[in-house]
């Protein structure tokens, strides 16, 4: 290995500091200070050995956002450190603590020198020796002064392949004669990365030097001896870990080992490993010795080994037989492989439980595999056989909810599998494969066969593909996530041989637990004795904290958004709950099993849409959204919430419930509900005064299975209130409750059952059937349809007044006499049935409220006037007037036009044919589903602010001049954006979560691609030539500047040319130290809208004479925020990285100026200065004067631009408050609302 020096210079004002290298075998003695230090705070650090001239300067700030929405408590490992080659550090310091976890061998020197001053190298040393051979440690703790200039730490490891740990202890910040105190947290930090070069030994150098000497002396204290491994005779068989253990470490049960890898070093051949019940944040690398690493508990959710992240990954087998069972395997953030088999070995996994990994088991080498009995949750691969002479066996495992399910080169066998809800089930790409006894089920693709030989036989397949019958296997979910087969399941006793023969032992697939023993059942059996258990999850949202966020009850989110983003990193059953307020956001849920649910009174937890798009897009199955008010949502379909899928899978089990949906509007179909392809439950809500022209309240369409019970339904307008579409398996609808709407139940197709409802005072038909026959049943009506209860008597208690109790001699009281499959309880939480009517004899009664029942619900003013901006046919254009289609704006535009579209879903393809500038209203335009979204085919078009979503590709170009793309969102898209033999501007843009050969940008001809955040888009499993997942340049020139590329797999490619490639932040060493482009963590706010956060590298970036070239084009980012701004508050102002300007910590965020509309691109812009009223300084300069002369297309790399800056000193900023968080009540099980006037 070669070798490396580092130098760190921490300059502390006021203060003594200590470093403490800790390693096996090494006692090194410790400064503790003599008071308590501060809230922890944090620091990021890089090092870039490649420039061994360069000083990087990093400062700590309050606690931020890492990328992926985690936020650090305690330390991260520093990836790249050691071994040499790795050109990038980074590092976490918390309340002064930075630990640094690097793959090294043991330590074998450690000294700490301190020199009195520059001048005088007289030095007190402390060391400490380890052998590596008898693990020894120094008996020199001495502790001299440290009232030195400096302190040098020199300390030497050996190479090898076994983790050590450095850490860098520090006191706070104290004031001092000469210098007030520093904010918590503070720290200055210069590094100066020394390079250098040996095969035998790593070096790590830090230089400390303290600046002030006059604060009393610290208390210094020795650093704990760690006990030296102890020798396992060959005699002994077994070991034991125990993670909460804190005695001497012997490895026997009285004496466990405090971590696996200790076992497993200690560990001789045939050795079984138990591990106790805990959490083991450890990388185990099994040496190639023959083991078994089991769980004792039998139950695998109570013992965990959590990986490290960066894509390490978290059991590592070589070439030896090894076992695991009884143990969870869980991912940080998605970045982990759960086991990575290399070697010719044998190896058995039994009831195991892989989560939230990239790859659940990755298998390179020539061995065999078996697999049985687990379960693979959220992952991107969950099994991928690699090597084309290995064999896989994967026998009774469940795989759920990954993008992946199984990938099998080489010989695959998989038999009694249920593989569900993914993006692939099963591709068979070896030599020969057999599929038995498994269900694939929920799918987007099923099953993929490559050339070889395969026998796929005695399955369920939903695609009916490998000739398998597709009949639904009637899955239930337990609440352990199991999926069970229901009581007369096609699936049962379907397989060819018998389940004992197979092994299954106590396992069943049925709901009784009672053990399967004739013929196998297809699909997953469940261990009636092992249980998969998970804890949810509680996030908590608060809109009024105003201090640090990290979803917990004392430090809750702002935004239900960030909580949203949260849950993408988990687990599934998390809950969020959020506080009392206003929350202005649009949502999209798409991961599974997620609970949204208010604190408290429904009334006062308004989600508000703010006329801008959906106010929920539900994308998938298992959630519930509960108690809330929901409202001015604007949609196509779904004002307030809309639930689909572009994935072509199902949404099961999607719940609305206790909600109060009012004030919406759709274009199309239903003003407050939209469901396709989807089964939701939606009961006790109340849903009023909504819009739409099909459907004014809900609108379900293909909803095989829905059910619609015990909701009110008030005063929608434009059509029916519940319309009921094409759907095979009848949709439900059930003691509910119609009044004041513009129609009531309206049935296009399906033979759907409405029963027990209450159709009332409604404006037009209670009813209507349409190309199908539904079946009416027990339902209480005004006038028509007379084969249902006609009464002329009101059955409310006072309806003008909206009291929807039923009166004491109302006639729906016990009336549903021929409906024997009622919900247990109404609308209000009384229990159903009830003796309504005193005769000593239960029925139910008709509508929403069972009596007596005493709830009082009131309705909005029905003479209130409601505005809808939105079209329908036969519009001219005009804002009064305008079209409904962005095909028929184009169709009736010229050369030189503006077309301004308006939020909502436009599912479209959009061709642009003439020299038109094309702009999205809002944040809430949004063109998906086509093959391509938008499609350019003449110069001079612009197209800005357009989400572009579930596309094959979103934005594509070839052959023309001119063309601007900038402030869009491209996301889930195959490709993002494809330019070709063009002149183009592409900047602004968002570009995320795209899958496909190049699944960012193509650009070929002379495009810039400037100031765009790429960030997790994914190289195609199938590509095979051109494969990149960020930029891919091609031709003429490209020039690629300001940009941030994250984690794309690959991030640039060159296919040929000569790109410009400067001031980017790039997820790629090969850049690092080049023309201002970065390697290190961007370190977003949050992941929602992806801002640099506080202590971002990429604030302030990029160079004037860089950016200066842009400026017309973008002086605002993608959410309007001016450009460019004083991020880091130094008095200069520079642009970020990124498409999005980092926030100034400064009251003057709302006073931003605004620049010269219109300008010409060969016209200089001024951005004016303008005086502002701050909280911090009585009067206070927004932006410094900056006259800019920019150029179109930028200028190249030789060029030079011109800038006049006269910079000015931003106001000092107000720490924020911290926040005192009171627990709210138990939340209300119903809507209360307030009367409206």
């Amino acid at each position: 290995m070669t070798r490396q020096t580092v130098r760190i210079r921490w300059l502390l004002a006021g203060m003594f500091a200590t470093l403490v290298v800790i390693a096996t075998g090494v006692a090194i003695w410790a400064v503790q200070p003599s008071q308590s230090p501060p809230l922890p705070t944090q620091a990021v650090l890089g090092i870039d050995p490649s420039s061994p001239t360069s000083d990087n300067t990093a400062t700590t700030s309050r606690p931020v956002m890492l990328p992926g929405g985690i936020v650090y408590y305690g330390s991260l490992p520093i990836n790249g450190l050691l071994p040499a080659g790795d050109d990038a550090v980074h590092g976490i310091a918390l309340a002064g603590t930075i630990s640094a976890s690097t793959p090294i061998g043991p330590l074998t020197t450690a000294t700490v020198e301190e020199t009195e001053d520059t001048e005088d190298t007289e030095a007190n040393s402390v060391s400490a020796q380890n052998s590596e051979a008898n693990g020894e440690a120094s008996e020199n703790n001495g502790r001299p002064p440290i009232s030195a200039e400096q302190a040098t730490l020199d300390a030497e490891f050996e190479a090898g392949s076994q983790t050590q740990s450095a850490m860098f202890v520090t006191s706070p910040p104290q004031a001092t004669a000469d210098k007030p105190e520093q904010p918590p947290g503070t720290l200055p930090v210069q590094l100066t990365p020394t390079p250098t070069a040996t095969a035998e030994r790593t070096r790590v150098q830090i230089n400390l030097t303290p600046q002030a000497t006059n604060t009393p002396q610290p208390t210094r204290t020795p650093w704990p001896t760690s006990t030296p491994l102890p020798t396992i005779a060959a005699s002994v068989t077994e070991l034991y870990v125990d993670a909460s253990y804190s005695g001497p470490q012997t490895g026997t049960a009285s004496q466990p080992f405090r971590t696996i890898q200790q076992a497993i070093t200690s560990a001789n051949n045939g050795v079984t490993i138990h591990i106790q019940a805990g959490v083991y944040t450890e990388a185990l690398n099994l040496q190639s010795k023959r083991l078994t690493l089991t769980g004792v508990t039998g139950d695998p959710s109570q013992v965990v080994i959590a990986g490290l992240g960066f894509g390490n990954p978290i059991v590592q087998i070589g070439g030896e037989t090894q076992s695991l069972a009884y143990i969870t395997l869980r991912g940080l953030r998605g970045l982990n492989t759960g086991v990575l088999i290399e070697g010719s070995g044998t190896q058995s996994f039994t009831s195991l439980m892989f989560e939230n990994l990239e790859y659940g088991i990755v298998q390179r080498g020539t061995g065999s595999v078996r697999l049985s009995h687990s379960m693979l949750v959220y992952a991107h691969h969950a099994i991928r056989v690699e090597s084309t002479a290995a064999q896989f066996e994967s026998f009774n495992n469940l795989i759920l909810h990954s993008a992946r399910g199984i990938y099998a080169q080489g010989t695959a066998r998989i038999f009694n599998n249920t593989i569900a809800e993914t993006q692939r089930a099963v591709e068979f790409a070896g030599s020969s494969g057999t599929m038995r006894h498994s269900i694939l089920w929920a799918n987007k693709d099923d099953l993929a066969l490559g050339g070889g030989s395969y026998s796929i036989q005695a399955n369920i397949v939903e695609s009916g593909e490998g000739s398998q019958p597709n009949t639904d296997p009637m899955f239930t979910r337990g609440s352990n996530g199991v999926y069970y087969l229901l009581p007369g399941s096609p699936a049962v006793n379907a397989g060819v041989d018998q389940a004992a023969n197979l092994g299954f032992g106590t396992r069943t697939t049925s709901t009784t637990g009672s053990a399967d023993t004739g013929l196998v059942d297809l699909g997953f059996h469940y261990d009636a004795v092992m249980r998969f258990i998970h804890q949810p999850r509680q996030i908590y949202v608060d809109g009024s904290n105003s201090g640090f966020q990290d979803g917990t009850i004392s430090r809750p989110w702002r935004t239900i958004r960030s909580a949203l983003d949260m849950t993408r990193l988990g687990r599934s059953g998390d809950v969020i709950l959020v506080a009392a307020g206003t929350y202005t956001e649009n949502l999209t849920i798409s991961k599974r099993d997620v609970v949204l649910r208010s604190q408290g009174d429904p009334a006062a937890t308004i989600l508000d849409g703010n006329n801008s798009g959906a106010v929920i897009t539900l994308q998938a199955s298992e959630t519930v959204i509960e108690g809330f008010t929901i409202q001015n949502g604007t949609s196509a379909n779904g004002g307030a919430v809309n639930i689909t899928t572009t994935d072509g899978l199902n949404i099961r089990r999607a719940i609305l419930r206790g909600n109060i949906i009012a004030d919406n509007t759709a274009t199309s179909s239903g003003g407050a509900i939209f469901a396709e392809n989807a089964q939701p439950l939606i009961e006790r809500n109340i849903l009023r005064q909504n819009t739409a022209t099909q459907g004014s309240a809900i609108t379900l369409r293909n909803a095989d299975g829905a059910t619609v019970r015990n909701n009110l339904l008030l005063n929608n307008t434009g059509s029916y209130a519940l319309s009921l579409l094409s759907s095979s398996d009848a949709i439900l609808a059930a003691f509910n409750t119609f009044y004041g709407n513009s129609g009531g139940i309206r049935n296009q197709g399906g033979a759907n059952i409405v029963e027990a409802n209450i159709l009332w005072g409604n404006n037009n038909a209670n009813w209507q059937d349409t190309g199908a026959t539904a079946t009416l049943i027990d339902n209480l009506v005004d006038a028509l349809p007379a084969s249902q209860i006609v009464s002329a008597q009101s059955p409310f208690v006072n309806a003008a007044q909206g009291n929807f109790n039923l009166a004491a001699n109302s006639i729906a009281i016990d009336a549903a006499l021929n409906v024997s499959d009622y919900p247990v309880d109404d609308f209000a939480g009384a229990s159903r049935p009830q003796d309504g009517d005193g005769d000593s004899s239960l029925a139910a009664d008709i509508g929403a409220y069972e009596s007596p029942s005493t709830m009082v619900v009131i309705i909005g003013d029905p003479n209130a006037i409601y505005v809808d901006g939105s079209a329908s046919s036969g519009g001219d254009g005009s804002i009064g007037s305008p079209y409904n289609t962005i095909s028929m704006a184009l169709v009736n535009a010229i050369n030189g036009d503006t077309i301004r579209v308006l939020p909502g879903v436009y599912q479209e393809p959009v061709i642009i044919a003439k020299s038109v500038t094309l702009i999205a209203e809002g944040a809430g335009a949004i063109i998906q589903n086509q093959q391509t979204a938008v499609r350019v085919t003449v110069a001079d078009v612009t197209v800005k602010g357009f989400t572009l979503q579930n596309n094959e590709v979103g934005l594509q170009a070839s052959t023309v001049n001119n063309l601007v793309v900038v402030n869009n969102l491209f996301q889930q898209n195959g490709n993002a954006v494809r330019i070709e033999q063009s002149t183009a501007l592409v900047a602004n843009n968002i570009i995320r979560e795209n899958t496909g050969n190049v699944a960012g940008i193509y650009a070929a001809g002379n495009v810039t691609i400037a100031f765009n955040t790429l960030i997790d888009n994914v190289v195609s499993a199938s590509c095979t030539t051109v494969c990149v997942g960020g930029i891919y340049a091609h031709n003429a020139t490209v020039t690629v500047e300001g940009n941030i590329l994250w984690n794309n797999g690959s991030e640039i490619a060159v296919g040929s040319g000569t790109p410009i490639v400067r001031a980017n932040l790039i997820d790629d060493t090969a850049y690092a130290g080049q023309n201002n482009n970065l390697n290190l963590m961007p370190l977003f706010s949050d992941t929602g809208t992806l801002r640099p956060g506080g202590g971002s590298p990429v604030i302030d970036a990029v160079p004037l004479e860089i950016g200066v070239s842009y400026l017309a084009m973008i002086d605002r980012d993608r959410l309007g925020t001016l450009r460019p701004m004083d991020g880091n508050t130094d008095g200069r102002i520079a642009l970020d990285m990124g498409a999005l300007e980092a926030l100034p910590q400064t009251s003057l965020l709302n006073v931003e100026p605004t620049p010269t509309a219109n300008a010409p691109v060969s016209t200089p812009v001024v951005i004016p200065t303008q005086t502002a009223t701050s909280s911090s300084s009585p009067t206070a300069t927004s932006q410094p004067t900056l006259t800019l002369t920019p150029t179109f297309p930028p200028a190249s790399a030789t060029a030079t631009s011109s800038a006049t800056v006269v910079p000015t000193t931003a106001p000092n900023a107000t720490p924020l408050p911290s926040a005192t968080l009171v627990p709210t009540a138990t939340p209300s099980p119903l809507p209360s609302p307030t009367a409206q006037p």
